[in-house]
Order: structure tokens, then C-alpha cells, then sequence
């Protein structure tokens, strides 16, 4: 319920930000959010998988942890604010307090995201949701005030998310009650704890590339009106995606008790075709109300903002069913398979949007998101359910002649 909340509070001010900056600017706030999560995975080398770990199974070096992640996170956001100037001749911002905003925000978003990791370690969900259902209303009242004011601009919107990644990780930190200082920087701890994230740390810098990497691409080739009709469609397909993940994580726990693989997985494919049912509805509803959708956010009907939400919905049918394949495998153990699967659908993204987005424009990104995902879930459904199920089977049967001889001898 707090979740819907949350989507309910982001829709909302989300419109009110589409339908005052427009196309153009929407973009320039699209592409802020979408480079503090891609610079946070890329820079985080994957402690934020490990604090769920370290928070349940060694409490004890949780000053350690939490010492290396300040460390770590100052050090980012130097190399975030080097790295934005030295791209701002290909990225140009229109104003250049966003890039040390941005630098600012980073640090405060990286230490948020990690005390959220934290909170789910400690069982402390409830707190973290309304935590953030908390500061979604305020944003939501901060844009309306800002709106009424008529002072709502690109960096005025901006400079509440340094203060609301603040606020949840000074909330989070009162609510752990962790000792901070001094700080035990411990560079062996580090780097065994990079080896132990080394392969959750590539799936999800991948993973991230291909959801955000394509609005790169477009700002790159066709510029900040385009990425902000596809940003904003991209987020409404991603509001609606959060069903499918609610849906796999809900069920995830009653998987899980289940003993036997084989028997998992038909319960698994059972979800899946109501994953399935309920993305078709989904989807069918929102290609009939696209042209209201697309009034809302930006007072026009325009043709491309429309088709483009459209032929994201083919993305957003199958990246539902990953959602489902994906929590289950990553539930289980991450494997060399699920990085080699994602990369291959990354890379068949990038190259189907460099060929074709200077061509046909945005609607090409979302037919290659579309594409992406269908091969994603297609090979990742293959892996889980026929590989793994088949080594399964073969080890069972192992199993069992063994136990024969046993008997025999």
C-alpha cells in the first residue's frame, strides 16, 4: 500500500513537472536522475547487494562497511564532478549549477541507497516505505508550491532531491543507530568485500546500461526534446512495471520453501502467465488512453510522444516476465549465464539504436528496448527453466543410482 502510495506521488508531481518544463527541459531532469543511478551502480562496485549480507550475517564489521562506503562515496563524487566537466562538451547543461548539484546530490543519493540496503538487512521495510512515502508527499507539495509561485525550473526541482537523499539517510542512520565515527577504513576488507560483489556488481551495472544507456544515445543524436518525451515515457512504463515486482517479490518467499526445482519452477510458470494477463490488460488500457496520457504530461497530442509510448508497451510486457525469471534466479544464485545474457541483450540494444535512432528517431529506441527485453526474458527463461532444470534432473538421477549402489553394497 505505501508503495502504491509512492507511484501515486510520483505520477502526480511528475505531471506537474512534464506539463511546466516540457519536452525539452523534461529531459535535461530526466537525464540527472537517470545519471545519478547509472554513476551509482558503475561507482558502488556492488555494495549495495553486500549490505543486505553484511547486515544479517556479520554485524559485527557493519563500522567497517559502513567507513568504507563514506570513503568510497567521497571519492565517487570527486571523480562524478571530474567526470561531468570533462563530458559537458558533449552533454552541455543549460545551467552550470547543475553540475555542481549534481556532484552534491550524488554523494547524498550513494549513502541513501546504501542505508536502504540496511534497512531491508534489518527488517526494517515497513520503516524504509514510509519513510519514503513521507518524502514523495513533501516533494509533491514542493513542486505545487513551486508551480503557484511560477518558479518551478529545472534546478529549483533538483535541489529538493539532495535534500530529500539527505533526509532519508540521516532518518535511516537515527533508525539503525550505527556508530559512524571514527572511521575504520580498512582497505583488505575492501577488497575482499569487491571480490565477494564481483558478479552482482556486473549484472546490475549491465542491467542499469540497459534500461538508461538508450537516453544517452538519443540525447547524443537527436538532443534534449527527444530524450524528454522518451524519458517521460520510459517512466511511465517503469511506474506500471512495479506491479510485476511487487507480484514476483510476494510470492518469492512461498517459492523458496518449495524443496524440489522442478516443482518450483511450474509454480513459477503459473505466476508468469499471470504476470503475463495482467501485462496485457495493462498494456491495453494504456495504448487506448496514450493520447489523454501524453495530453497530461506535456498539453499536446503529439504523434511521436504517443507512438513512442506505445511501442514501449512491447518492452513493458516482457520486462515484466524477466522481472519474474530474474528474481528467481538471482533468489537462487547469480551465475556467469544471467551476465552473459544481459550483456548480449545491452549490446543488441546499443547497436540497434546506433543504426537505426539517426534514422527514425525515438520510435526506433523503443522498438530496440522492446526487442532487448523479448530476447532477455527469451534466453534467461531458457537458462532457468531448461538448462538449470536439466542439470537439476541430472544430478537427481545421480543422486539416486548412487544411493542404489550404497544400497546394494
Amino acid at each position: 500500500m505505501f508503495r502504491f502510495g509512492n507511484i501515486a506521488f510520483n505520477i502526480l508531481s511528475g505531471l506537474i513537472i512534464s506539463r511546466t518544463l516540457l519536452e525539452a527541459n523534461r529531459g535535461v531532469y530526466g537525464l540527472f536522475i537517470t545519471s545519478l543511478f547509472l554513476f551509482n551502480v558503475a561507482l558502488n562496485l556492488g555494495f549495495n547487494a553486500s549490505a543486505l549480507y553484511y547486515s544479517q550475517k556479520n554485524p559485527e564489521q557493519l563500522n567497517s562497511f559502513l567507513s568504507s562506503n563514506l570513503v568510497l562515496s567521497s571519492v565517487s563524487s570527486l571523480l562524478v564532478w571530474i567526470a561531468i566537466i570533462m563530458f559537458s562538451q558533449h552533454f552541455p547543461f543549460q545551467d552550470i549549477r547543475i553540475v555542481y548539484l549534481f556532484s552534491a546530490t550524488y554523494f547524498t543519493y550513494s549513502l541513501s541507497i546504501i542505508f536502504r540496503s540496511f534497512l531491508a538487512g534489518k527488517d526494517f521495510l515497513l520503516f524504509s516505505n514510509k519513510l519514503d512515502l513521507i518524502l514523495r508527499f513533501l516533494f509533491l507539495i514542493y513542486v505545487l508550491i513551486l508551480y503557484f509561485l511560477q518558479t518551478l525550473t529545472v534546478f529549483n526541482v533538483l535541489v529538493f532531491l539532495f535534500f530529500e537523499y539527505l533526509l532519508f539517510g540521516l532518518f535511516a542512520y537515527r533508525k539503525l543507530n550505527f556508530k559512524i565515527w571514527p572511521l575504520s577504513f580498512d582497505f583488505t576488507f575492501l577488497k575482499s568485500l569487491f571480490f565477494f560483489n564481483a558478479k552482482a556488481f556486473l549484472y546490475s551495472l549491465f542491467i542499469a546500461l540497459l534500461l538508461r544507456s538508450d537516453q544517452f544515445l538519443i540525447k547524443k543524436i537527436l538532443g534534449n526534446f527527444h530524450v524528454g518525451i522518451y524519458s517521460t515515457c520510459s517512466s511511465i512504463i517503469e511506474q506500471m512495471g512495479i506491479v510485476a515486482a511487487l507480484i514476483a517479490t510476494m510470492y518469492l518467499p512461498r517459492f523458496l520453501e518449495e524443496k524440489r526445482f522442478d516443482v518450483l519452477l511450474k509454480k513459477t510458470n503459473k505466476i508468469l502467465l499471470l504476470v503475463f494477463g495482467v501485462s496485457i490488460l495493462i498494456a491495453v488500457g494504456v495504448y487506448f488512453a496514450s493520447p489523454l496520457i501524453i495530453q497530461l504530461y506535456f498539453k499536446n497530442n503529439n504523434p511521436i510522444s504517443i507512438d513512442t509510448l506505445r511501442l514501449l508497451l512491447i518492452a513493458f510486457v516482457f520486462w515484466s516476465l524477466f522481472v519474474v525469471v530474474s528474481t528467481l534466479s538471482l533468489a537462487i544464485r547469480i551465475k556467469k549465464t544471467n551476465i552473459i545474457t544481459v550483456f548480449f541483450a545491452l549490446i543488441l540494444n546499443i547497436v540497434v539504436n546506433l543504426i537505426y535512432v539517426p534514422i527514425y528517431g525515438i520510435k526506433a529506441a523503443a522498438i530496440s528496448s522492446g526487442i532487448a527485453y523479448a530476447v532477455l526474458f527469451f534466453f534467461s527463461y531458457v537458462d532457468l527453466f531448461y538448462l538449470k532444470k536439466k542439470n537439476y534432473m541430472k544430478k537427481q538421477n545421480q543422486d539416486f543410482l548412487d544411493l542404489e549402489v550404497q544400497t546394494f553394497e
